[in-house]
């Protein structure tokens, strides 16, 4: 058998405080739920934006889930080991922002092809998000006995309303004409 040097463990850093958790965990909750959001918007949209572009049945479930599948698995696993490597915090804040940035592409789509790109980009967004969250999310809590229920206090709290969202965004679109 191979010794095994076993070492002191290191120093942990201070936790912030309270108010400080509680603020970044609301944050998250906020980022999570606007993603969500735009699922169940994206859902109530797909007739306009089919007949807008001219769209098949096959282009529109490539656009509106399976590019996001796609690209979600591809990105996840390299993202959560950068995570691991690099802050949390920035990659957060740089999938956030792609994730952003991909949302308005999408909303100034005038083709399948803008519209694939921008979904490709909030797959990435997602996919940059989730594991560094989860992990920054973990590692903010107090102690080893409550770090398993902030992770899942922000993906309930995030679902919580689940069937308000799709009426939410039907209301939304009947206010802005059933346009795009």
């Amino acid at each position: 058998m191979a010794d095994i040097e076993l070492r002191p463990p290191a120093p942990t850093e201070a936790l912030p405080s309270m108010a400080y958790r509680s603020w970044f965990l609301f944050i998250m909750v906020l980022v999570s739920a606007s993603v969500q959001g735009e699922r169940y918007l994206m859902v109530v949209m797909v007739e306009p934006i089919r007949r807008e572009l001219g769209l098949s049945d096959a282009a529109i479930g490539m656009v509106k889930d399976m590019i996001i599948a796609i690209v979600y698995i591809l990105a996840i696993i390299p993202l959560a080991r950068l995570a691991d490597r690099w802050s949390k915090r920035k990659i957060v804040a740089i999938a956030a922002t792609v994730w952003s940035a991909a949302i308005i592409l999408c909303g100034l789509a005038k083709s399948f092809w803008v519209l694939l790109i921008g979904r490709a980009g909030i797959g990435l967004g997602e996919g940059g998000f989730t594991p560094p969250s989860q992990a920054w999310i973990a590692t903010s809590s107090p102690s080893a006995s409550v770090r398993p229920r902030f992770p899942s206090s922000c993906s309930a709290r995030r679902s919580a309303p689940f069937s308000a969202r799709p009426s939410a965004a039907g209301r939304c679109r009947n206010m802005a004409g059933a346009t795009r």
